[in-house]
């Protein structure tokens, strides 16, 4: 946030005007909280189901859909995970463009909620667009992906 000018002093607290960098916005704060502030929430505003798209990939991890796509890469390509055998040791993959976060939230957007996940609907078909859905977990149509939930801890 850039300081624009002081304007209130409040006992020994002063506040002044800053612009926010991301949209212009004048917000007064407190001087001793801007260096704390980035923006004036503009950013926070336009973030959906925790994923901010100004942000690279790796700072995403807690969003439920890349939550959701980071464990549709574990089921297919890490032997080393219970759901292997099901999915990557049946041979089942998933789209090569998907390999990349941005690419895949592009192609499904955003998980609806947490009462969703992916869910492809031939079960013996790759996770590819035409094949995957935000299903939801109670629907029997997302058979494979109640397995996986009914097994969680």
């Amino acid at each position: 946030m850039k300081k624009l000018k002081n304007t209130v002093r409040i006992g020994t607290n002063q506040k002044a005007l800053y612009e926010c960098p991301e949209c212009g916005k004048h917000k007064e704060l407190y001087v001793a909280n801007a260096p704390r502030t980035k923006t004036c929430g503009c950013v926070d505003f336009h973030t959906k189901h925790g994923h901010n798209p100004r942000k690279p990939s790796w700072q995403n991890r807690h969003s439920p859909t890349y939550c959701s796509w980071a464990h549709m890469k574990q089921r297919c390509d890490n032997p080393n995970t219970k759901e292997y055998p099901r999915y990557g040791g049946k041979g089942i993959s998933y789209d090569p463009a998907w390999a990349d976060f941005e690419a895949f939230l592009a192609d499904m957007g955003e998980r609806p909620s947490t009462d969703h996940c992916l869910s492809r609907i031939d079960h013996d078909g790759n996770y590819e667009m035409g094949n995957v859905i935000w299903g939801l977990k109670s629907d029997n149509s997302t058979e494979a992906c109640e397995r996986r939930w009914a097994t969680s801890p």
